[in-house]
């Protein structure tokens, strides 16, 4: 009897664990979701499509920064990045998907021309790298976890939102 219940809880574990495709998504459509995602939305500044990605319950999480929840937070960030860097241009240089997971990691690239981040505009090319996970679900994220060194990069330390002591 202890073996059969040991044998469902492996079971019941490892279904938890199955790749999406046994919950019905399809790793080829994650990818192209995500593709779209940072051409749409950010490379060609389209705030209006946001919904389109985004799962009601959603929250990113971006270290340095509050959670953004929600697309009217994420709107905001589109927003502000396109002010700071109006010719920013990101490209997805690394991409995995893994279930219900993808991951990407990419440059962006851009002008500083517009304060970001209470940094005022220093009208140099940067050139930064980020990675970013994406848990998707029904063809939404619920969640983004991103990291990036835009903070190295405007001289505010190593990592997003930390000040050089």
């Amino acid at each position: 009897m202890l073996f059969k219940r040991i044998l469902l809880a492996v079971a019941l574990g490892a279904a938890s664990f199955a790749p999406t495709e046994a919950h019905g998504e399809d790793n080829e459509d994650n990818k192209a979701l995500v593709h779209r995602w940072y051409d749409e939305v950010w490379n060609k500044g389209n705030v209006a499509a946001v919904d389109d990605f985004l799962a009601l319950t959603y929250v990113g999480h971006t270290v340095g920064a509050p959670d953004a929840k929600g697309s009217d937070d994420v709107k905001q960030r589109v927003a502000a990045l396109a002010t700071a860097f109006p010719d920013h241009r990101l490209t997805i240089e690394d991409s995995v998907d893994e279930g219900d997971k993808a991951a990407v990691r990419y440059p962006l690239r851009g002008t500083h021309r517009g304060e970001f981040m209470g940094i005022a505009p220093t009208n140099k090319e940067l050139t930064w790298t980020g990675m970013a996970i994406f848990h998707i679900r029904e063809g939404k994220f619920r969640e983004i976890w991103l990291m990036t060194d835009i903070g190295r990069q405007l001289g505010m330390g190593s990592a997003q939102g930390q000040r050089k002591p």
